[in-house]
């Protein structure tokens, strides 16, 4: 059994929590209308700056660099890579070694 003054204490207990629930579904009732009421209003600015910061060929920002490879200055690149190719058409290569002359003088004269 729960005497006078116990129950006085869960009276006014309970009456604290209900007001602090009611702080709190006010609060974000109001949170709500405003957000609803400044999303309205910004939600289309917000939307048209995406989209218009989104194109990059709209942008104010000319700094578009191609990302070079680790590799792209090596000077053997792509040795083996057509070799079909050059026996049909004959190209300047700037390289003793890798040049046809070369390549028809080992032949002829080391094979």
């Amino acid at each position: 059994m729960v005497t006078g003054g116990a129950q006085l204490k869960i009276v006014d207990h309970l009456i604290s929590v209900s007001s602090v629930i009611k702080q709190a579904t006010t609060l974000i009732h109001t949170e709500h209308i405003f957000l609803n009421f400044c999303g309205e209003k910004n939600l289309e600015k917000i939307r048209q700056e995406n989209i218009l910061h989104g194109n990059p060929l709209l942008t104010q920002n000319t700094d578009f660099k191609v990302k070079r490879r680790w590799d792209d200055d090596v000077v053997f690149k792509n040795c083996a890579r057509g070799i079909d190719e050059r026996k049909k058409t004959p190209s300047f290569i700037n390289d003793a070694i890798r040049s046809e002359f070369h390549r028809k003088f080992m032949e002829k004269y080391i094979k």
